[in-house]
Formats: structure tokens, C-alpha cells, sequence
């Protein structure tokens, strides 16, 4: 599977998840990731809108229900088979905003 074919891939769960948070009543301000073909590893960042709407997530096990749900949706897509490790993080676009300058280039580094 080439570059373009992953990046396809990531794209569909990311849609779904999207999909799926919506349905569930939250509201993602932003989801990012990147894949590391080197050491096959993946990591996913879910950015809340405020440091108050990732408390609430935290407080309604909502994090884990992202995390479980994200699991089940790489599983029905090929690019599962070739993942090592999944990092997931967790923020707010409040946090962005207040400690690096409200870039996300900054905050992902």
C-alpha cells in the first residue's frame, strides 16, 4: 500500500469518526494526524473547542469511547494490518490558542 493509498484510508476513518462524534451530540473542533510508514505507527489528535469541553469529555468517559470507536473503525479499513502503534492525544483548541501562538504546526511538534 503507497503513501496515497494510506493517506485515502486515514482519511475515510476520519470522516466516520467525525460522523460518528456528531451523531453522539459533541463537537470536535479539529481532528489531525500523521502516519509514520518507518516504524508503522499512527497518532491521532482530537482538539476540542475549549479546555472546559475536554474536561466534560474526560469527566463522561467520552475519550475512551473516541478511542474504542476510532479502534473499531481502523479494523474495517486495510491500513489496520499495518499499523504498529496508535498514539492518541487529546486537547483543545483553547490550549492552541493560549500556549503556542494558536498554531497547530507548533502544538503537533
Amino acid at each position: 500500500m503507497n503513501d496515497r493509498e494510506i493517506g485515502k484510508q486515514l482519511k475515510v476513518a476520519e470522516n466516520r469518526i467525525k460522523e460518528w462524534i456528531l451523531n453522539k451530540n459533541y463537537i470536535m473542533h479539529e481532528i489531525t494526524g500523521y502516519w509514520s510508514g518507518f516504524n508503522k505507527k499512527l497518532g491521532i489528535y482530537f482538539f476540542f473547542k475549549t479546555n472546559e469541553d475536554l474536561k466534560l469529555a474526560e469527566k463522561n468517559n467520552f475519550i475512551i469511547e473516541i478511542r474504542n470507536k476510532y479502534e473499531e473503525i481502523l479494523i474495517t479499513l486495510e491500513i489496520y494490518k499495518l499499523i504498529a502503534k496508535i498514539d492518541y492525544e487529546f486537547d483543545s483548541d483553547e490550549n492552541v490558542q493560549k500556549h503556542y501562538d494558536g498554531s497547530y504546526f507548533y502544538r503537533l511538534r
